[in-house]
């Protein structure tokens, strides 16, 4: 089937910075909490160059612009722009000023995120997410720096990349920074922090009467039971709770249901942390206010999750600990081993994603919707002929690009698709092992080469023409 795509639907690639750039030894600026992280023994990875984004931008705009890519999700580096005593870094204004200068010069349309999971380490020394009032206002004053110094040069803001992921990574599972394990109450408290801050940038970002839209990026994976018990069910919505209507409701709808606060409880109730729930009544009035002024939702989505009802008394080997989401007393994520997954494991099911923007098109409506993020991770190198035929790659695309132009002509508000990423980045906790680019990179010599991904989605973006090989399965 071939299938044509509207001549208003986005299409492109994503990078965000520290992955993309890392620590760029050589540019002076403030620390971040992920050069702190990765420098401790036994990480594993040196994180300092990561894809060399910081000297070779021109080259990969210029390689984007060479595969009919017309829009990159780009993320700008806190501790690049901003010193610790609150003033511009006048050198990394200038970076990202010439980057998105770049961008437009070649009639490619940044979608500029302002805090990609990342933060100053001196903040992250006071507390991070968790230091409250003082967080949410360093976030304000960075992004008002931003607005007043770089606003004019993009016309699509995201505050913020994944809030939930980032708290449940940071507090639960242990695998980001700060690397706490099973601080359930930890993990509530920094989301709402980060969803206050997010709702007190998009109310500044029109009191400033910038032009242009603003929205937050959710990590929006679907969440299922395994089995249909009763359990299985409670489990399954206990953990969407925290990983997605927590979001939802404060992003979108203004404030948390009596639903989701009743799940909440349960979850901090299972962790022995039920006195923290107090702090979910802070500002709630600008939460409200800003939900209005939301212009658009963005969706990160890599895969689907299956859960089984869980107590912290089961047996678990240390791995599946630290990598699979787990909430005492309430639920544990676990593999599905019918469906194909990637060399990480994780499920491939697009039908998720189709599932997931219909679900926010039928409980949120009228709120638009991009995929902002969406690749596959893999175990690659070229062959003797320096080429890389990712087919499965173009296989995985090509399914979930079809599933979000489905839930678009069923009625969803869907306006993009953007691959994960442009090039191959640094993962947060696989290191270089895990390629997701269109442009296979050599992180000896940085050298870039264009893989048959990227053709593939040049010719998709030229001809704004999709062929389907087969339908998509929607059972599980």
């Amino acid at each position: 089937m071939i299938r044509k795509i509207p001549s208003d639907f986005v299409l492109g690639a994503s990078l965000s910075a520290y992955q993309y750039e890392g620590a760029a030894a050589g540019a002076p600026h403030e620390p971040c909490v992920w050069d702190d992280w990765l420098s401790q023994p036994g990480r594993g990875f040196d994180a300092r160059r990561a894809s060399g984004g910081y000297e070779h931008y021109r080259e990969d705009i210029e390689l984007a612009r060479q595969n009919h890519i017309k829009c990159l999700g780009i993320s700008l580096s806190w501790s690049r722009l901003m010193k610790a005593d609150g003033t511009a870094d006048e050198a990394g204004v200038a970076h990202y000023r010439e980057v998105l200068e770049y961008c437009r010069a070649r009639g490619i349309e940044p979608y500029v995120t302002l805090c990609h999971m990342d933060m100053p380490s001196w903040l992250a020394a006071r507390g991070g997410w968790l230091a409250g009032e003082e967080a949410v206002a360093a976030f304000t004053a960075y992004a008002r720096l931003v607005f007043e110094r770089l606003g004019t040069l993009a016309g699509h803001w995201v505050t913020m990349a994944s809030p939930a992921a980032l708290a449940e990574q940071g507090y639960i599972t242990g695998c980001y920074p700060p690397g706490e394990q099973r601080a359930v109450g930890h993990a509530v408290q920094a989301l709402h922090n980060m969803l206050i801050a997010h709702a007190r940038v998009v109310l500044m970002f029109h009191e400033l009467g910038l032009t242009g839209e603003i929205g937050l990026t959710h990590g929006a994976e679907p969440i299922y039971p395994v089995g249909d018990s009763a359990e299985a069910e409670r489990a399954a919505e206990l953990d969407d709770a925290l990983s997605n209507r927590m979001v939802f409701d404060a992003v979108l709808d203004g404030g948390y249901s009596p639903h989701t606060l009743t799940c909440l409880q349960a979850i901090l109730e299972g962790s022995g942390e039920s006195g923290l729930m107090p702090v979910l009544t802070g500002e709630a009035d600008i939460i409200s206010q800003a939900a209005d002024k939301v212009d658009f939702l963005g969706l990160s989505y890599f895969t689907t999750h299956f859960v089984e009802p869980w107590t912290p008394f089961t047996e678990e080997r240390e791995e599946e600990r630290r990598h699979h989401l787990a909430l005492p007393g309430c639920s544990r994520r676990v593999s599905h081993r019918e469906l194909p997954a990637t060399d990480w494991d994780w499920s491939i099911y697009p039908h998720g994603l189709y599932e997931m923007i219909c679900r926010l098109h039928e409980e949120y409506p009228s709120r638009p919707l991009y995929v902002m993020e969406c690749g596959l991770g893999r175990h690659e190198e070229p062959d003797a002929q320096g080429t890389i035929d990712d087919d499965n790659r173009i296989d995985y695309l090509r399914q979930h690009l079809t599933v979000a132009l489905d839930a678009r002509e069923y009625g969803c508000d869907v306006r993009g698709f953007l691959v994960w990423s442009l090039v191959d980045t640094l993962s947060w906790s696989s290191g270089y092992e895990k390629r997701y680019g269109l442009i296979h990179v050599d992180y000896d010599t940085m050298e870039r080469r264009a893989k048959k991904s990227a053709q593939w989605l040049g010719g998709v973006a030229e001809q704004r023409l999709l062929l389907t090989l087969a339908p998509v399965q929607a059972t599980i």
